[in-house]
């Protein structure tokens, strides 16, 4: 019975922040600030901390969504049931 293999590839959270940017206000002078210390702007800004990290974990979920998705589509199965496709 051959082996599926799937490799998830998660945006960076470079990408994200700026995807993010325009929905959160983000300016050049707050990425750096990111950038240059994290725990120190989650500490002082912990709700806008908190909505970054929420478009983090929404990037990564839709990436692995995404991911697992084609993979299952991809099956010799996957054209049957939901069911036969885990039975292979």
């Amino acid at each position: 019975m051959p082996a599926r293999y799937f490799h998830i590839v998660l945006p960076d959270p470079d990408s994200v922040l700026l995807d993010a940017g325009s929905k959160l206000d983000l300016t050049p002078a707050k990425v750096r600030e990111i950038h240059s210390s994290w725990q120190t702007f989650r500490l002082g800004e912990e709700q806008f901390a908190r909505k970054i990290t929420e478009a983090y974990a929404n990037a990564v979920t839709a990436a692995i969504s995404v991911c697992v998705k084609d993979t299952l589509s991809d099956h010799p199965d996957a054209k049957g049931s939901a069911q036969s496709s885990w039975k292979a």
